[in-house]
């Protein structure tokens, strides 16, 4: 269906991460949704998940050291505040990766930065993984961990956590690592009698929390290992939780809009939620929380997410990822290369791209955004600023 396929635009994974810094707001605001949470591959026009994981145990790619357990990887400290971009941070980009040779690294869904290992990892179609020390040079991950696809990929503090689907198995695909090399397959678990969950289409890690989202349900949990399973919330796929600094917020598909205090109790606000289109994710800028997707469509709260107005927007012609918080600017991707700023989440920018190609999501490390996607053939295309 059109706007299901439309959603991977960010929701079905945006936002990727930094993993060491919070997403509550900062002392200067600038509340950032791809920090220390992951999006789900949110970029234009994608697949919805089809589900599932081949139900075996695979194999952890190891470097030779083995890995510690999962729960034993506390988060990283968050710093008092979020670092400043520089001036030319989103409008100057470099291609970093683009790779001809589909086997290896098809379309890249999710990339998650820790800054406790100095480390990016990006996930992708058929398992596949990236890593970088400074995500400017990305080295293939052999053997892939998994065969399943890798929707998005989140981190905390040296805890990564890659979650996706395997179109021949009803089960989902949970994997976690405290290296980016090593991984181990997990089980969610904690379901009611009967339920069966077949994908996990995003994760991020807000407030203390990994949240993991399989179409309308949500998971979560501190160590990656045992999660708390939330029943049904809504009919639609949702994106990645964003932590407005008060308010778990997820945002996905038809336009759905959810609003919780703890995680646990969630409910739609008092207006702007199921307008039609598919939404991406969300991020904050000063004290208006933004959230965009498919066909142009931004939204804007300045009550921390009660109620919701269309934007009056300029320069989006395309379908939108969800955006990113660099401190005094936004900057969001999407199709066909788009790369735009805005200093408000409603004045946008178009800035010159040097993709062509769909690009998926865009994360801030602190000194560095990071924007991927695929091209012709799907391979996968990394690109930064600066």
């Amino acid at each position: 269906m059109q706007y299901r396929g439309v959603l991977l635009i960010a929701i079905l994974a945006a936002l990727s991460v930094h993993c060491g810094s919070s997403d509550e707001e900062p002392a200067t605001p600038a509340a950032d949704s791809g920090t220390d949470s992951a999006a789900t591959d949110g970029g234009a026009e994608s697949s919805t998940p089809d589900g599932g994981q081949d139900g075996e145990t695979p194999e952890a790619a190891t470097d030779g050291s083995p890995e510690a357990a999962p729960g034993d990887a506390a988060p990283e400290a968050a710093p008092d505040a979020e670092p400043e971009a520089g001036a030319n941070v989103g409008v100057e980009w470099t291609v970093r990766y683009q790779n001809d040779t589909a086997e290896i690294m098809t379309g890249i869904n999710s990339v998650a930065y820790s800054s406790t290992l100095g480390l990016h990892v990006a996930v992708g179609v058929g398992g596949r993984m990236l890593t970088s020390t400074d995500g400017i040079t990305w080295t293939p991950l052999t053997p892939a961990p998994t065969t399943s696809e890798l929707k998005a990929v989140a981190c905390s503090g040296p805890l990564f956590v890659a979650v996706g689907a395997w179109s021949m198995a009803m089960k989902p695909t949970l994997l976690t690592s405290t290296n980016g090399t090593s991984w181990t397959e997990q089980n969610p678990g904690n379901l009611p009698t009967g339920k069966v969950l077949n994908a996990l289409n995003a994760i991020s890690y807000v407030n203390g929390k990994f949240f993991a989202s399989n179409g309308g349900e949500i998971l979560y949990s501190t160590d990656g290992v045992a999660w708390t399973y939330r029943p049904d919330l809504t009919g639609q796929s949702l994106g990645p939780v964003f932590w407005s600094g008060s308010k778990y917020i997820a945002v996905g598909t038809y336009g759905v809009i959810l609003v919780s205090p703890d995680g646990d109790a969630w409910a739609k606000p008092t207006t702007g939620s199921d307008l039609g289109y598919n939404l991406s994710g969300v991020a904050k800028i000063g004290s208006t929380l933004v959230a965009t997707g498919q066909a142009n469509q931004v939204l804007v709260s300045t009550d921390d997410g009660q109620n919701w107005t269309k934007a009056s927007t300029n320069e989006l012609t395309t379908n939108l990822g969800a955006p990113v918080s660099i401190g005094s600017q936004l900057v969001l991707v999407g199709s066909s290369g788009l790369v735009q700023t805005s200093p408000d989440g409603t004045n946008w920018t178009k800035q010159t791209s040097p993709a062509t190609n769909n690009l998926n999501g865009v994360i801030w490390t602190g000194t560095r955004l990071v924007a991927y996607g695929y091209s012709g053939g799907m391979p996968g295309f990394i690109m930064t600023s600066p």
